[in-house]
């Protein structure tokens, strides 16, 4: 590590609050990557957990809406500015933040999840920071700068194994057999060796692309923005297999369950399509203001969970029909579920929330520094990032 890159780690390195001396754990073995394959320790991978984007943990069996209520801070650790989802893989969670000080650099660290003890750090100086949160796949970790580039870290050493420039900014990766997907701002989708970081192929022309892309049965779903039109991409080939076009910009990021894709677009309604067709199903109005970004929806149980300014909602999956809206104090983030509930991150006033999935009640709530990002649930823990460089973990109460 070079004499730039020590010195901002240093920086960062301090002893989680909280922290027991729980030892490291491997990262070597692969139980429950795919969503509701459960095994002795859940995963969390990617943004919203799944190749889909549901963000619903069927997995979850500690933490419920019976005791939701008594969770209390486990640890938290200086993460730098944390503005994506972290990754979570076999007790180890992997987070990407920008430290405070120019010229911005980006910090990778990979903590205990139980214990909140610091594994590795690794810096990358001159990078302006993460324009992505982190994903995790046979091994290798994910992420993307604001430098335009897109790298490949060994995931038990933090060590670089490969970096892509890519011209634009990557947002979220998405990894499944040996290809990783990654959209920049600029418009283009990429389907990279996951092993090398080869250009596979590239789409572009979709404008600005900000969403992480969904997938699913062998298609890539990606939102533009200027063209306000969610495309539906041959995985295999890049080429475009349908699209449709909402009022405005989709800004957020699809979500596709049960032959569905779900998703809200800037002119405040929620999408409900065919995930094979592109046919239109149903839409609802979010309750949100205008040309204002909506998070993207959770999936789970029969129900989409979505959020926005200052109100939570829950619909039928199938027809639309609202099944609740709560009031919340905040602009909300994208909404996670498990277990019988529904987090929700808040907006610069650092809510976080925890809801009844039935009912809409709010059960818990903390209030961090600075705008939280989308949490992560599993094994009895809860994981989120915040601008006030922050990593949380919340627990019960032994």
């Amino acid at each position: 590590m070079g004499s730039t890159a020590t010195l901002i780690v240093a920086a960062l390195i301090s002893p989680p609050t909280l922290a027991s001396t729980t030892p490291p754990v491997s990262v070597s073995a692969s139980i429950g990557e795919q969503r509701g394959v459960c095994g002795q320790q859940a995963n969390w991978p990617k943004f919203h957990l799944d190749l889909g984007n549901t963000g619903y943990n069927a997995c979850e069996t500690q933490i419920g809406v019976d005791d939701v209520s008594s969770l209390t801070l486990a640890w938290s650790v200086r993460a730098g500015v944390v503005r994506g989802t972290p990754a979570l893989w076999n007790g180890r969670i992997f987070v990407a933040g920008g430290t405070t000080q120019l010229p911005v650099a980006t910090i990778v660290t990979a903590i205990n999840g139980r214990s909140g003890s610091v594994i590795w750090r690794r810096a990358f100086p001159h990078t302006d920071g993460p324009s992505s949160g982190v994903a995790y796949r046979r091994g290798a970790l994910y992420v993307g700068t604001n430098d335009y580039v897109f790298h490949s870290l060994d995931a038990s050493t933090g060590t670089q194994r490969w970096k892509v420039f890519l011209g634009g900014i990557p947002g979220n990766a998405v990894a499944a057999g040996n290809r990783v997907y990654v959209a920049k701002a600029t418009g283009v989708v990429y389907a990279l060796d996951a092993k090398t970081g080869r250009e596979i192929w590239q789409s572009g022309g979709y404008s600005e692309i900000l969403g992480t892309p969904a997938l699913a049965n062998g298609l890539l779903y990606v939102g533009g923005n200027n063209r306000s039109k969610l495309h539906a991409l041959d995985a295999a080939t890049g080429s475009e297999v349908w699209s449709y076009e909402t009022g405005e910009p989709i800004s957020s990021s699809p979500a596709v369950s049960d032959g569905m894709v779900y998703v809200a677009s800037d002119d405040t309604y929620l999408y409900a399509l065919d995930a094979a067709t592109g046919g239109f199903v149903w839409r609802r109005s979010l309750e949100q203001i205008k040309f204002v970004t909506p998070p993207s929806p959770a999936v789970a149980e029969g129900a989409v969970y979505t959020s926005g300014m200052g109100v939570v909602q829950a619909f039928n999956a199938l027809d639309g029909t609202p099944l609740w809206s709560t009031p919340i104090a905040d602009q909300t983030g994208s909404p996670v579920v498990a277990n019988g509930v529904v987090y929700v991150p808040g907006g610069l006033e650092g809510g976080f929330h925890a809801l009844d999935a039935a009912t809409g009640e709010e059960l818990w709530s903390f209030t961090a520094g600075n705008l939280v990002t989308d949490p992560i649930v599993a094994n009895g823990m809860v994981y989120a990032g915040s601008l006030d460089t922050n990593l949380y973990a919340f627990t019960l109460p032994t």
